[in-house]
């Protein structure tokens, strides 16, 4: 977790380092902290469909496909923006 931290405050937060903070916090039990890892990652790709779908098996969502849509909207109104 030192070392994830480190490249944090060296190079900033990214998806990947939010994503493997979230597997040591789950390893370990802490929940909250492993969910807020991937609420973070999202909030940073909303159209990252490997974070939804983490987020929808952590917390047992059942209507996947609702977070999955929404996600694929998002992706499609960001690349509309892109010239």
């Amino acid at each position: 977790m030192k070392i994830l931290d480190q490249v944090e405050n060296g190079f900033g937060k990214s998806v990947e380092v939010l994503t493997l903070k979230y597997d040591i916090y789950k390893s370990m039990g802490k929940n909250d902290e492993a969910i807020s890892q991937l609420y973070a990652a999202r909030k940073m790709e909303p159209e990252n469909l490997s974070v939804a779908g983490l987020i929808a098996e952590f917390t047992g969502i059942t209507e996947i496909r609702t977070l999955l849509q929404r996600t694929i909207i998002i992706y499609w109104e960001r690349k509309k923006e892109i010239p």
